[in-house]
């Protein structure tokens, strides 16, 4: 077994297509709901200042972000000599 820098390792991991598309679907899942229940008044009122879109932004981002962290910290940190023929 060889043994990979953790920090390489886990940002290596954090970007696979798995992850990402798992981070994207709970960022549509989850998004939305956070969205609804922080920026229910502004969007009820059509009162939209500039920080609410980054705001609302952050709601879809935050969950992917957490989703792909938590994905590439199951995966192990080493890897089969095999692989790297």
């Amino acid at each position: 077994m060889k043994k990979l820098n953790p920090k390489l390792n886990f940002l290596n991991q954090m970007f696979k297509k798995d992850l990402l598309l798992m981070g994207l679907k709970v960022a549509l899942v989850v998004g939305p709901v956070l969205t609804v229940v922080n920026h229910t008044g502004c969007c009820l009122n059509e009162r939209l200042i500039i920080r609410h879109p980054f705001q609302i932004l952050l709601c879809f981002l935050i969950p992917f972000m957490v989703s792909m962290f938590a994905g590439a910290r199951r995966i192990p940190a080493t890897l089969d000599d095999s692989n790297d023929h």
